[in-house]
């Protein structure tokens, strides 16, 4: 697992997972290198401008950025499966009341 730079979001996992580097910032956001370099290291603090972006770019949710990609993609799991668990009919109906 590679450590973040920042302890408080996880772009370099998110950008692992997705199989992008610091210079596909540079290329697919149209960033210049500087940019990149500082928001890769850590050495500006994010702004909601720069999650979104970047969020968006990768197609998660902002607050995902806040978490390892293993333990969103968990939450995912999970939330699916309570919609469908919720949509399911059971053939079951609530007792009638006499």
């Amino acid at each position: 697992m590679i450590k973040s730079s920042a302890n408080d979001w996880y772009l370099r996992e998110w950008l692992q997972h997705f199989g992008k580097r610091q210079a596909s910032m540079v290329r697919e956001l149209g960033w210049t290198k500087a940019r990149a370099s500082y928001v890769w290291h850590g050495r500006i603090p994010y702004t909601r401008d720069v999650v979104n972006e970047i969020a968006g770019w990768l197609g998660i949710e902002q607050y995902e950025l806040l978490m390892r990609p293993e333990d969103a993609l968990a939450l995912r799991n999970i939330r699916q499966s309570a919609r469908q668990i919720a949509a399911e009919d059971h053939g079951t109906s609530a007792p009638e009341m006499l």
